[in-house]
């Protein structure tokens, strides 16, 4: 999009929530996750009940971050050639007719643990490419100084997502049963492939403008893109570093944590607590935590630099973790990881918005997807030996020297100074921003 585009639409929307695309988007996604969160317990849950071994159910789990790895970086070469708006609705369709076959496949009696391996993978393929379209959407639907405020507030729908999706699946099981949980997701989908459809579009350079190549040498040359920029080449190693010692402890670690290490029944606000409740309430915490964040994240960016910010919230949000290795109270334990959620915006919303903002518009959706297939890969990875390590020294130990180690990935990031001076902050741009407002 050109400057006068920005111009034209800060003009035009002087506040986020004035931004009827923007809005559409959040709209969509909350949606959108809200419907991905129960499908993930879901597919584990179908997988188990229909095998009865949790090894095929770990099989099955694996199928759901596969694809990030094994498409993520074609998906993105084909988000840079197409228009985002339309190949997000066209995965929303896809998504919507493969999530149906699960109850279809269920009910006729075929439905085995090969299909549902097969069809996550689908699924979430579709899924990559989906995200990767939507961030770079983002920056073209939005003024340069509300890229922060709309990164903020798109990404608050998954914490949203969260807290709701897992509490609406629980209610619903009794009564419409797993494989109806599939038809609700379907539905979700439906929904949020109209509010996309609501979305105007807006002015941006087309990169059919550009000559098509094969889509072999586009993944090349997005690759190459990342190997020579010095800013983006250190965003994916502490970005991978960082999932490494954090996703594992938080996906696996936390319910070991909670299940061995705090225990229950506990009293727990003056109510008694089982440790699925002490651990849903965990969840219910960093979520809040997260959307707490997001809230304040805009203002932090108008006062340090884009990488600056992102470096203190890689700090924090490893320090944050070290307490659980000495806390046993319930409580305290919330408290620690609604302190984790408040970093998690400084993560992520920072990175998308450096991404949008420094590499050019026909490598972004390549770039996404090179961030995705990073985040996806490592915490597979990390979430493959975090139960062993545990197992090994305890779950609390493991979040004490882990979180040590992810914490210090600030101090190593701040060093960098091309990546700690990323983006930054001048007078003319708090100016831009001020008069938005």
């Amino acid at each position: 999009m050109s400057s006068d585009s920005h111009i034209l639409i800060a003009a035009q929307f002087p506040s986020i929530w004035g931004n009827r695309n923007v809005v559409l988007l959040w709209l969509s996604q909350l949606v959108s996750l809200f419907g991905d969160s129960i499908f993930y317990l879901s597919v584990i849950w179908l997988a188990l009940e229909i095998t009865g071994d949790s090894g095929t159910a770990g099989l099955v789990a694996m199928s759901l971050y596969l694809p990030m790895i094994v498409v993520g970086l074609a998906g993105g070469s084909l988000v840079d050639r197409w228009d985002r708006r339309r190949t997000m609705i066209l995965a929303d369709a896809a998504r919507c007719l493969l999530v149906l076959l699960f109850p279809l496949l269920f009910f006729s009696g075929h439905l085995t643990a090969l299909l549902i391996a097969v069809l996550a993978f689908s699924v979430e393929s579709f899924s990559s490419i989906f995200l990767s379209a939507r961030d770079v959407l983002v920056g073209e639907l939005t003024p340069k100084a509300h890229l922060t405020k709309a990164n903020a507030l798109v990404q608050s729908a998954l914490p949203i997502a969260m807290i709701t999706g897992p509490a609406v699946a629980g209610l619903l099981l009794p009564w419409v049963g797993i494989a109806h949980l599939f038809t609700v997701d379907a539905a979700t989908f439906v929904i949020s492939l109209l509010l996309l459809v609501a979305i105007t579009k807006t002015p941006r350079r087309l990169e059919a403008d550009r000559p098509r190549k094969k889509l072999y040498d586009e993944v090349k040359a997005g690759l190459r893109y990342a190997a020579r920029d010095n800013i983006f080449r250190w965003l994916l190693t502490i970005t991978a570093v960082d999932n490494w010692f954090i996703m594992g402890p938080a996906i696996i670690g936390m319910p070991i944590l909670v299940r061995e290490v705090i225990g229950g029944p506990h009293a727990v606000f003056g109510i008694q607590l089982e440790v699925a409740q002490i651990f849903a309430l965990t969840i219910a915490f960093l979520a809040g935590g997260f959307i707490v964040g997001n809230i304040f994240i805009h203002h932090l960016h108008l006062r340090l630099n884009r990488g600056r910010v992102l470096l203190i919230g890689i700090f924090f949000d490893g320090i944050t973790h070290v307490p659980l290795m000495f806390l046993r109270e319930p409580e305290l334990v919330f408290l620690a990881m609604f302190a984790h959620g408040l970093s998690i915006p400084a993560i992520l919303v920072t990175r998308t918005t450096m991404v949008q903002e420094m590499v050019p518009k026909e490598y972004q959706g390549r770039a996404f997807a090179l961030i995705n297939m990073t985040v996806k890969g490592v915490t597979a990875l990390s979430i493959g030996v975090t139960g062993f390590i545990a197992a090994a020294i305890g779950a609390n130990t493991l979040f004490g020297i882990w979180g040590l180690i992810a914490a210090s990935l600030g101090p190593i990031g701040w060093a960098v100074h091309s990546l700690r001076e990323a983006g930054p902050v001048t007078a003319a741009s708090v100016s831009e921003e001020n008069k938005v407002e």
